[in-house]
């Protein structure tokens, strides 16, 4: 288990969308490595046409905890 100390949001991962020829959003073909890539926030006005289906977090001052001793120290 691990524990963050600072859990900033940090983008989204979804699909890009296009204008396409009748003004609808049409999806954007990318390639698979790039399906993954999350979308930063603030490249946020470079995408106008994005559906995000995950939210990313980044995860900072990151330590490995032994979540059965948590517990135990808890519960005294």
């Amino acid at each position: 288990m691990i524990r963050a100390r600072v859990p900033r949001l940090y983008g989204v991962v979804g699909t890009l969308y296009t204008t396409g020829a009748d003004l609808r959003p049409v999806p954007v073909v990318v390639s698979d490595e790039a399906k993954n890539v999350p979308l930063p926030y603030k490249d946020h006005l470079l995408r106008p046409w994005f559906l995000a289906s995950q939210l990313v977090r980044e995860l900072r001052g990151v330590s490995v905890v032994d979540l059965e001793r948590e517990i135990a120290t808890a519960r005294l």
